[in-house]
């Protein structure tokens, strides 16, 4: 009787950007003399935070409208429409109370979104698996590629170096 969840899935895989210098340790030569930038711990574990920061999730939530979608993020069958009821009772309560604070619509839906996008290395690789879980099978799967294509720009915005020039 549970509601249906619904998985969109992608690979990311991480690349250090031109602007990185050659003088960088972690450059090292391969076999077939091509020039390969191995990326450490820290780097991986920056890029899930970047896919989680609070600045992608609004970009994606007020770009898709999502704090005004009815169907995010449980979908908007007949199993779930009691089950919003009663989270919306029970938030209720808690402000009422005092023991929540009541967050903007917005703020609660890139609270949700957070909640609903999953980030994991693959192991032994510069790969992250991104994954987003919604109630709405056509939501899912365009969350998870507007999700992408902002993260694509964010990544350059944060990343981008002072000194690098467009092509």
């Amino acid at each position: 009787l549970w509601p249906p969840t619904f998985e969109s899935s992608a690979e990311i895989r991480l690349v250090r950007g031109r602007e990185v210098s050659q003088s960088d340790p972690t450059v090292i030569q391969s076999q077939q003399e091509l020039t390969m930038h191995g990326l450490n711990s820290e780097e991986i574990n920056s890029e899930i935070q970047l896919l989680h920061s609070r600045e992608l999730l609004k970009r994606v939530v007020e770009g898709m409208d999502l704090h005004n979608n009815t169907a995010f993020p449980l979908g908007s069958g007949l199993l779930q429409t009691p089950i919003r009821i009663a989270g919306q009772v029970l938030n209720g309560i808690m402000y009422t109370l005092a023991l929540k604070v009541r967050p903007s619509p917005l703020e609660q839906a890139i609270n949700q979104l957070d909640e609903r996008v999953l980030t994991q290395p693959v192991r032994d690789s510069y790969v992250l698996a991104v994954s987003v879980r919604l109630g709405d099978r056509a939501l899912t799967k365009d969350v998870l590629e507007y999700l992408l294509a902002e993260h694509k720009k964010f990544h350059i915005e944060v990343f981008k170096s002072e000194d690098s020039q467009a092509f």
